[in-house]
């Protein structure tokens, strides 16, 4: 606890130097600058296991490398461009004179009013996580751990590409904001959306179709025996469902922050988190550790709906050429899991031997095959990917 106390202060630190750099449209430092904290952290966990050491001298050596990290995160953000830092100074320098108590005031109190709504979200989100994993506690041996390793797999396409993508836009959509340019914020979001929508998407039905040799490839190791593998299976069958929808009030939420507008986020989330809790209260008994992920669906679904509603009538998002263009995306992905299911089920005439590399091989392949046809059936639908930036 002493060596990682530090490293709290440098938490904030980093995150006003990104958003910093962010504001400056430099997106390449904030976002490589999280690797050297991963990599920091891989590469204490690799000494612990290359030097054989113990449990209590290994604990140690993680928590520097998880100190080091940070120190390299923040140390990298605000050193690697220097230029930012000044300008930000000078900046501050000549509106010095323009800064005044009262402005003082009201600037904190817009940030605390948009900090606590948001941080009413995020507690609300921690409490369908504790009530997901009170149930899973209840469930018999290996749900927990099941229903964790569900959640982060299915999380990979949210962090890594929806997170990608409103990292760039929300600094861009604050920015029309305050510019009060109303067509172009609006063109933005939309760009966004569209580009989450044609990455996530075939990627939760991929997770969904392929979840047990997925799970079995990435996880099947040691202790997590076959019977592991069917517990998180059952939780990302649901969990998978809920990708696409978290993607889309990802992008949601940024554009209500951009605008200064929570509360359609609070509301929707605490909507949500309702459904998301009762369906797992009401249906954990019948379907076991599934109904987490099904209840994580329901919610993820009634959030993205909900949001999507409020800013048809801000936006009128969905007029007839956005109705196309939607139905023959809908249309392409319904190909791409046509697809999908035969070449999971040819799975089964495959031996077994040599099973772990027998099944990587065949995923990597089923993913290269998949993503060939959705991109064809885009392009013929004229839909193509580029097609969706504009």
């Amino acid at each position: 606890m002493l060596i990682l106390l530090p490293a709290m202060a440098l938490y904030p630190v980093s995150s006003i130097g990104a958003s910093m750099l962010q504001v400056h449209d430099n997106f390449a430092i904030p976002a490589f600058a999280p690797v050297l904290f991963n990599a920091a952290i891989l590469a204490g966990a690799a000494l612990s296991y290359a030097t054989g050491i113990g449990v209590s001298a290994g604990v140690y050596i993680l928590a520097f490398a998880v100190f080091s990290g940070v120190v390299s995160w923040a140390g990298f953000i605000w050193l690697a461009r220097p230029r930012s830092g000044r300008a930000l100074i000078a900046l501050v320098q000549r509106a010095k004179d323009k800064i005044t108590f009262k402005r003082i005031v009201g600037d904190t109190a817009g940030i605390s009013k948009m900090f606590l709504s948001y941080s009413a979200v995020l507690a609300a989100t921690q409490c369908v996580q504790f009530v997901e994993r009170m149930l899973a506690s209840r469930m018999g041996a290996g749900s927990i751990a099941g229903l964790n390793y569900a959640w982060r797999l299915s999380q990979f396409p949210v962090w890594v590409f929806a997170s990608a993508v409103t990292m760039i836009t929300y600094p861009v959509m604050s920015k029309l904001k305050g510019a009060e340019n109303l067509p172009e914020l609006k063109e933005a979001f939309k760009k966004s959306l569209r580009t989450v929508l044609v990455v996530v998407a075939p990627l939760a039905a991929f997770i969904y179709v392929f979840r047990v040799p997925l799970v079995s490839v990435l996880f099947m190791h040691g202790a997590f025996d076959e019977n592991s593998v069917a517990i998180t299976a059952d939780v990302l069958r649901g969990y998978s469902a809920a990708i696409t929808g978290q993607s889309i009030s990802a992008v949601c939420t940024r554009y209500f922050m951009a605008t200064g507008c929570i509360r359609p986020v609070l509301a929707a989330t605490g909507a949500s988190g309702v459904i998301n809790i009762a369906f797992n209260m009401l249906f954990a008994e019948r379907l076991g550790a599934a109904a987490i992920g099904y209840g994580s669906a329901a919610g993820s679904v009634v959030n993205a709906v909900l949001m999507a509603l409020v800013l048809q009538g801000k936006l009128k998002l969905f007029d007839r050429a956005e109705l196309s263009r939607m139905v023959r995306f809908v249309s392409a992905c319904a190909i791409y899991i046509a697809i999908l299911f035969p070449i999971n089920w040819f799975r089964g005439f495959l031996p077994h031997n040599d099973k772990f590399m027998l099944q990587a091989a065949y995923l990597f392949v089923s993913l290269l095959l998949g993503a060939a046809v959705y991109f064809h059936s885009l392009k013929k639908l004229k839909l193509c990917f580029a097609n969706t930036l504009r």
